[in-house]
């Protein structure tokens, strides 16, 4: 966790406490959290999370974690959230500088230093779950540019991390046969179908068999 100001100066605060505090609050960013239950989720005193307060805000500045009457709110915007936006806007080709956009403000994995915690774990899976498909997007768009060579780079990549997501596996399909690798696209497949079958009892999906049937198609002499 870091706090960017207007200015670009990055500050991190200094201890787990703090940064888990802050954590919570990015997560819900200008909505007030109850003070008690910050202190549950947390599994802190009342006093010790008021101490904390007060120790984030010396780090980080008076104006970022406000108090009302029934707990805190953090008063800044929050990459994670300026990201789902961006993806938002980027189901349509063309929008790689969006993607792209969306895609610098990544720094590691969702909240890598609290992932195993039970608050945390639904978030950094749903943030997890949203870089994918915007990584998988910009290797569609890569593909609509012809520059398949780098879009192969980036799915191989990401089937590596992701080895079970069928639009990856696709792409990848689709941007080796583009690029005249028709072979590689098929071998591919069939890595697929192996790990499926091997890992989960089951088959690519109904796309992904369809398209390896083009593919095996398009090899054949006319």
């Amino acid at each position: 966790m870091q706090i960017v100001d207007e200015h670009g100066a990055v500050t991190d605060p200094p201890s787990v406490s703090q940064r888990r505090l802050l954590a919570v609050l990015a997560l819900n960013a200008r909505r007030t959290m109850r003070a008690d239950y910050l202190s549950d989720l947390l599994g802190v005193s009342s006093g010790a999370l008021r101490t904390t307060v007060s120790r984030l805000r010396r780090t980080a500045g008076d104006g970022l974690v406000r108090s009302d009457p029934i707990g805190y709110r953090l008063d800044a915007d929050v990459d994670a959230d300026v990201f789902a936006t961006l993806v938002a806007g980027t189901g349509e080709p063309g929008h790689l500088a969006r993607i792209d956009r969306a895609l610098s403000l990544w720094h590691g994995d969702a909240l890598d230093e609290f992932a195993h915690e039970a608050w945390a774990a639904a978030d950094a899976a749903r943030l997890g779950e949203l870089r994918a498909v915007a990584l998988e997007r910009r290797a569609a768009a890569l593909i609509d540019l012809r520059r398949f060579g780098e879009a192969v780079a980036e799915l191989d990549v990401l089937v590596a991390r992701h080895p079970w997501r069928d639009g990856a596996r696709r792409l990848l399909m689709e941007a080796l046969a583009d690029d005249g690798r028709h072979t590689e696209a098929l071998h591919a497949y069939r890595e697929y179908r192996d790990f499926l079958a091997e890992n989960a009892g089951a088959a690519p999906s109904d796309d992904a068999r369809r398209l390896a049937a083009r593919l095996v198609r398009e090899r054949l002499p006319h």
